[in-house]
């Protein structure tokens, strides 16, 4: 974080009290019981234009938390999570998340700067998921501590998704999660009051930011080199690998960009991206270095819409196909081997 910038505000003494308070009445309710962490409940917060999504993790027993994603984005991360291909190192995607979470875990999950806030609170814990923290994750960035203004987001979710759980619970809210309905908690200035309703799930379609490739004279020039038959896979990750400069400072996860030939498996650019890195540059830059020197690909393969946006249309304007999402095994176990080794 640069010096000039203000460092937001941490949770006062009051805003944990209500957030520990609140955590303990979730654990008391075990929503996890009956709830699987594809199961959204919806609240819609005043003075807010988003909704907030709530998905209760715990059901198989592993994790248990409650993760709240702010807004459309945040959601749509969820859903490339949940909705995800399954594949090797599908497990990244939780670095490209926005979330809010309350954990429910173990002793050794928890830091010094928690127990600090245990301290202060006279609070203890004891025994396997019972240890409470809160977390905020941000796509590119370690998972860190809540501010003040996340902490209130955070307590004015929870107190609505208690109510709402309490009502599900009791067989009041009848929603049949298996075909597609949805609960959807809100204020109803007409009934001035807290309402609960079944819906249907959010269809949400984000319009991510698009990258122009403005430089005509040298698409044209490129699409006049031949087609040289290749396949080429083009993978673009956050490595689990936290930099900061100190201790105090949130960490953010390297981007890295592997391109390989799809056949044979050859390693042709990589470049590990430091924060601020023009990404969308740099893969770019590879694609021209590969083209000019070997001719034009017939097809490239990516795995996400991050990287589709970047390429698309420079792409479209030199005339090589591009497929987003489907198997890349061979690139998988690379960077499997990469992260195990440098990880």
């Amino acid at each position: 974080m640069k010096s000039t910038e203000i460092k937001p505000a941490e949770p006062s003494v009051k805003q944990w009290k209500q957030l520990y308070a609140l955590a303990a009445r979730i654990r008391q309710l075990t929503p996890w019981n009956k709830l699987w962490d594809s199961d959204i409940i919806t609240v819609i917060l005043p003075g807010y234009e988003e909704p907030f999504y709530c998905s209760v993790m715990g059901r198989n027993g592993e994790c248990y938390a409650l993760g709240i994603y702010p807004g459309y984005e945040a959601y749509m991360s969820y859903s490339r999570i949940m909705y995800g291909s399954g594949d090797a190192i599908s497990f990244l995607l939780g670095y490209e998340q926005k979330c809010l979470i309350c954990h429910f875990g173990d002793r050794e999950e928890v830091t010094l700067r928690d127990r600090e806030i245990y301290k202060k609170l006279e609070i203890k814990f004891r025994g396997r998921n019972e240890w409470i923290y809160f977390r905020s994750m941000d796509p590119g960035w370690f998972p860190w501590y809540i501010d003040s203004e996340q902490a209130e987001q955070i307590i004015q979710v929870m107190q609505q998704f208690i109510e709402v759980y309490m009502q599900f619970s009791a067989g009041e809210l009848k929603v049949d999660y298996e075909n597609e309905e949805t609960i959807i908690r809100y204020y109803s200035n007409e009934k001035d009051m807290w309402v609960s309703e079944l819906a249907e799930p959010p269809q949400i379609s984000i319009e991510a930011p698009y990258t122009i490739f403005g430089n005509e004279l040298l698409a044209a020039s490129l699409k006049k080199h031949k087609r040289n038959g290749n396949q080429l896979d083009l993978g673009l990750i956050y490595m689990p690998m936290p930099i900061s400069e100190s201790k105090n400072e949130r960490p953010y996860l390297p981007q890295f960009i592997l391109m390989m030939d799809r056949k044979s498996g050859l390693i042709l650019d990589q470049h590990l991206a430091e924060l601020g890195d023009p990404i969308e540059n740099r893969i770019i830059g590879m694609l021209i270095g590969y083209i000019e020197k070997y001719g034009r690909p017939s097809v490239i393969y990516i795995r996400n819409e991050r990287t589709y946006n970047y390429i698309a249309d420079f792409c479209g304007k030199i005339a090589v196909e591009v497929i987003l999402g489907d198997k890349m095994d061979v690139m998988d176990t690379m960077l499997t081997e990469m992260i195990n080794y440098f990880c």
